[in-house]
C-alpha cells in the first residue's frame, strides 16, 4: 500500500521523489537548456550572514516536517497492518 492508500500525505517525500525523477532526465534538461535560457546571475547585495542563518533554519524545517510526514505515515500503516510500534 502506498501513503496515498492509506490516506496519508507526504508532500516532502513525494517532492523529492520528482525532484529525482526530472533529475534522471538529463537527455531532456540537456535539450531545454539549449532553448531556455535562465535568469542573469546577479551579485547578492543583502546581509549574507542573516540569508545563511535564514538558509539554516529552513532546512531544520524541512527536515521536521520530513520527520513528521514519515512518521506519520509508519503510524497509519500500523493501524492499517497491526503493527506495534513504540
Amino acid at each position: 500500500m502506498s501513503a496515498f492508500d492509506l490516506g496519508t500525505p507526504v508532500t516532502l517525500i513525494a517532492s523529492a521523489v520528482l525532484s529525482r525523477v526530472i533529475s534522471s532526465m538529463k537527455e531532456e534538461r540537456v535539450t531545454a537548456s539549449k532553448v531556455i535560457a535562465g535568469p542573469a546571475p546577479t551579485p547578492f547585495k543583502g546581509d549574507l550572514a542573516a540569508f545563511i542563518e535564514d538558509i539554516r533554519q529552513a532546512l531544520y524545517a524541512s527536515k521536521i516536517v520530513s520527520y513528521a510526514q514519515g512518521f506519520m505515515l509508519m503510524r497509519m500503516a500500523a493501524e492499517q497492518y497491526g503493527w506495534q510500534l513504540n
